[in-house]
């Protein structure tokens, strides 16, 4: 990397900083030099002597998501703080710290004419934390003014100070150990809701996302798969929650690490990986996509990219919802509605590997299909009148609901046993959500948990949210052979209208898959 650093006369001077450092750092320390960097409030323009470190106010920066000139100092062998006061000196803090093994420690702060600024974004949604650390501010901030009376602003006293102890140099992964990156790239994107041949298009020169946050990751994208909240999502039904427009659809996919964030510790750019993004991103039907390390887990080894695309999301529901919900374990009786379908076919799977006795719902044409799966009885509902009346009785532990509807509870319940589980992934309302029709659901919910606690069988409603821990328990399953992939059919990115279309008959058999060819693609 390259620092930049004012020389006496104020001109801006480039240093080979890596090269710097390098010679001080062991062999064994190629992954640089850990640093601290604590971000500490204000400091008045007329108080400034800048002096430019682009490497630290990067790192600051990303993870402060800081704007503006920054002021850079160091903690020196005493305690006391030193303002870098040239680029030599920057390296000989680096080179030292080095040497002695130990984290050189950094304060930025922000300079300012006013002595206000919006409070930074100190929240980090991912469920491991990593090194980042509260820590608290002793320091009296002498150049700072008072509180401003502006919304959203914060006086320099009133901002946390965060210490986060990351990498110096070689924080971002080369690009090189994967290839380099295009100058664009092939996207699907609707800019309007409505229907597919209406709204979704293919952009042949999209911008390729980049890595801007700590744990974020880079990946390029070998296949993506289908799911049918990517068509509701795109019809509109869903956007009293999601209104961000344009937008790139699709939640599943797997590809190859390019790029990590300074803070990514499980990946590494080559890494074959498969991954769900969340709800408020999307964006796997493109060539690249950026996801957070969170999301994302190694692929399976006996998987294809096309195969291992089409399951997180309906790996990660089946979990959240046979096995955190409904507790299934060895001899306990589970009912799936919907068995044909993408988590159907994987509800089946999963609960006969965790030692159920599975009875399965589907219609005549996939009979064949869903007894492949293993399940101990396949009721065909186009053949039977009613197939609660059919199982009445049957006392299940657990019903998984993959298809949705109020009659799905109703008819559920007659099978149930007492204080069984009824989990479904779609809820009674399938059309349009308005806030009316949120609260009555939500009414209605509170509703069936409260005759829960008299001994009705319990009511609960499945999320998928994306997690590398229920990926990776899912992969071992994947790879010991109790999990196989369902794809009925692979397209180009060219028909992803056609993908979509076909998933909104609802009656896909698995998964539809988009497969995206790379000069390196390998499985």
């Amino acid at each position: 990397s390259v620092l930049m650093s004012s020389s006496g006369n104020g001109e801006a001077v480039a240093v080979d900083a890596e090269a710097a450092a390098a010679a001080a750092v062991d062999e064994t320390a190629a992954g640089g030099v850990d640093v601290k960097i604590v971000y500490d409030g204000l400091i008045k323009k007329r108080n400034a002597r800048v002096v430019e470190c682009p490497d630290v106010e990067r790192l600051a920066r990303e993870t402060f998501e800081l704007t503006g000139p920054m002021l850079v100092q160091y903690e020196d062998d005493e305690g006391d703080r030193v303002v870098l006061s040239s680029d030599a000196e920057l390296a000989a803090v680096v080179d030292k710290a080095a040497k002695a093994g130990k984290a050189p420690k950094f304060f930025v702060r922000m300079i300012t004419a006013k002595g206000h600024l919006r409070k930074p974004n100190f929240d980090d949604d991912d469920e491991d934390d990593g090194d980042a650390k509260s820590e608290k501010n002793n320091n009296n901030n002498s150049s700072s003014s008072t509180t401003s009376s502006n919304t959203g602003v914060y006086a320099a006293a009133s901002v946390p100070t965060l210490l986060l102890k990351t990498k110096l140099q070689g924080s971002l992964r080369p690009q090189s150990e994967v290839g380099e990156l295009p100058s664009t790239m092939r996207a699907a994107v609707y800019r309007a809701y409505g229907t597919p041949a209406k709204v979704l298009q293919v952009i042949d020169h999209s911008a390729i996302p980049r890595v801007v946050h700590n744990k974020d990751v880079l990946i390029r994208v070998h296949a993506a798969s289908m799911n049918p909240s990517d068509h509701k999502m795109m019809s509109g039904r869903l956007d009293m929650v999601f209104r961000k427009l344009p937008f790139t659809p699709g939640f599943d996919m797997a590809g190859v690490v390019v790029e990590t964030g300074l803070a990514c510790k499980r990946l590494k750019p080559g890494d074959h990986v498969f991954g769900m993004a969340d709800f408020r991103k999307c964006g796997t039907f493109a060539e690249y996509v950026v996801m957070r390390e969170a999301q994302v887990a190694l692929k399976p080894c006996n998987m294809s990219f096309v195969e291992a695309a089409s399951m997180p999301m309906t790996s990660i529901a089946g979990y959240q919802a046979l096995v955190l919900r409904g507790r299934v374990q060895r001899d306990s009786k589970v009912l799936v509605i919907g068995a044909a379908g993408g988590c159907g076919c994987l509800g089946v799977q999963l609960a006969k590997a965790l030692g159920a006795e599975v009875t399965a719902i589907t219609s005549s044409r996939n009979v064949d299909l869903v007894k492949s799966l293993c399940s101990d009885r396949v009721v065909d509902y186009a053949v039977v009148d009613d197939w609660s009346e059919t199982l009445a009785g049957a006392n299940f532990d657990v019903v998984y609901d993959c298809v949705g509807g109020y009659e799905m509870w109703t008819k559920a319940q007659k099978v149930l046993r007492s204080r069984g589980k009824f989990v479904t992934l779609v809820g009674d309302h399938q059309g349009k959500w308005t806030v009316t029709k949120a609260l009555t659901s939500g009414s209605s919910i509170l509703n069936r948990s409260f005759w829960s606690i008299f001994g009705s069988a319990s009511y609960d409603v499945v999320l998928a949210q994306p997690n590398f821990r229920a990926l990776d328990k899912m992969r071992e399953l994947m790879e010991a052979g109790f999990l196989r992939p369902v794809v009925e059919r692979v397209f180009p990115l060219d028909d992803i209208r056609l993908v979509f279309e076909h998933s909104m008959t609802q009656r896909t058999r698995g998964k539809m898959v988009v497969s995206f060819p790379h000069d390196q693609h390998t499985n």
